[in-house]
């Protein structure tokens, strides 16, 4: 009896691990372990059976030979189809465990996205007011060395309560601290940083939190990225075309205001020619929202 007991739960734990395996990643091993457990689920059912004697099994032993293989069978093939069906997506993506916070979070992706526009994402983002506050800081900057010679041009009063990126990479930046701040000593005929405003920072800090949340699928975690990776561009973009056009045409920026067209939109040409539209990769994220809480 203690031998059938040890059979059974040897039996029991290749079913499992089996199970597991094929849920997931190795499903070839996860296969073999089933076929494996099978046989021999098969083998002890068969002695059980027999009895371990050669004479012909009594009617009782054939009833309960048949019922305990039934119990088996559903006992191991019941999990077994669950948990394979479970480990099936909406397209590439992994399911979830169909936790509450799991299904909340990609509830609030889809909700967040929903209706949203390449106008309305840039809107949210604030990146006309990014590019503006930018180029305001930028031509006050080349008036201020321009009249007095000198290259010390402080950005803190425009960055209000955003932050700011500094292309250290460029020739003849330095950043250093200075009396509790970071005092810039840059080449004023360049243009070296972006200031990011509140909204843009906060709208990336937000889309950058669903993609680290545990447990989303790939599907919907894959553009996730793409759209920071976008938002990050766009900023590292915005300091290169600023400097490119400077170097181009230091009229771009002192003429701007004066309402000649080639002036006036040189550089906002020049900027969103560049900018990584966000929109195709919103609706890629909210597709994969979508098809992960199963709808259309």
């Amino acid at each position: 009896m203690v031998t059938k007991l040890a059979e059974l739960a040897i039996v029991a734990t290749l079913l499992t691990l089996g199970q597991r395996l094929t849920g997931y990643e190795n499903k070839p091993l996860g296969y073999f372990l089933f076929v494996l457990a099978a046989a021999a689920l098969g083998h002890w059912v068969w002695n059980f059976y027999r009895g371990d004697k050669d004479s012909e099994p009594s009617r009782g032993r054939k009833i309960a030979t048949v019922a305990l293989a039934t119990i088996l069978i559903g006992c191991v093939g019941y999990p077994w189809v669950v948990g394979a069906g479970a480990s099936k997506d909406a397209g590439s993506a992994k399911t979830l465990d169909g936790s509450a916070l799991e299904l909340a979070a990609i509830r609030d992706v889809d909700t967040f996205f929903a209706g949203k526009d390449e106008a309305s994402l840039r809107e949210f983002f604030g990146v006309r007011e990014m590019f503006e506050v930018n180029m305001k800081y930028e031509t006050e900057r080349l008036q201020h060395f321009m009249t007095t010679g000198n290259k010390e041009f402080p950005f803190g009063p425009y960055m209000g309560d955003g932050t700011a990126t500094i292309d250290l990479g460029l020739p003849g930046t330095r950043a250093y601290p200075f009396g509790g701040t970071i005092k810039l000593d840059t080449d004023p005929r360049m243009v070296h940083l972006a200031i990011i405003p509140r909204s843009y920072s906060e709208g990336r800090t937000r889309i950058y939190k669903y993609e680290t949340l545990i447990g989303l699928p790939d599907g919907l975690v894959s553009p996730l990225k793409d759209l920071v990776a976008a938002l990050d561009a766009n900023v590292n973009t915005l300091i290169a075309v600023l400097n490119d056009q400077l170097q181009s045409n230091r009229n771009y920026y002192l003429m701007r205001e004066d309402g000649l067209p080639e002036f006036r939109y040189a550089i906002d040409h020049a900027y969103y020619q560049r900018f990584k539209s966000l929109n195709p990769i919103a609706d890629k994220i909210r597709e994969s929202a979508r098809a992960s809480l199963g709808l259309k």
